[in-house]
């Protein structure tokens, strides 16, 4: 792990700085924790064509197992009755909602929990998923789910 010390970008002082490996590395335990996973940007292809031609289909295996080992291991991390939140700029179902099932089939201690009423309805799917579409919304795309460790 390496610390980072000082002056930064964020110019705090009162705040230690750490650079870490989600898939691996170990964290303290936590109320609630947000997973912004890479992943392969079509959520945001409209802004970012240079995406459009450095990605290809093998990409959404090897950022799907990614994120998995991402989830899996920061979720051992959320107290008991803690909320987490995973979150991709990706558009695919291969990054997204099979994800959070693998995920769910692996943990049976967590479960979808609602998404807040401040967040637009028209955003908000069946499965309690939120997804921003671009040709539908005129937003960048997105897709977050909000989990909760119930044990």
């Amino acid at each position: 792990m390496q610390y980072l010390y000082g002056k930064n970008r964020h110019c705090k002082k009162n705040i230690i700085w750490s650079l870490k490996d989600a898939r691996k590395d170990t964290y303290v335990k936590a109320d609630k924790i947000l997973i912004d996973a890479p992943c392969s940007g079509t959520g945001v292809i409209g802004r970012r064509t240079d995406i459009r031609w450095r990605r290809r289909e093998s990409d959404l295996k090897k950022f799907a197992n990614v994120q998995l080992s991402i989830i899996n291991n920061c979720s051992k991390y959320l107290k008991k009755g803690g909320v987490l939140v995973y979150a991709t700029c990706s558009i695919e179902p291969e990054e997204n909602l099979m994800v959070v099932d693998k995920f769910l089939n692996l943990n049976s201690n967590f479960v979808v929990d609602k998404i807040p009423n401040n967040v637009p309805r028209q955003w908000v799917n069946r499965n309690k998923t939120l997804n921003v579409l671009p040709h539908q919304h005129g937003l960048d795309g997105i897709f977050a789910i909000r989990m909760k460790k119930i044990f």
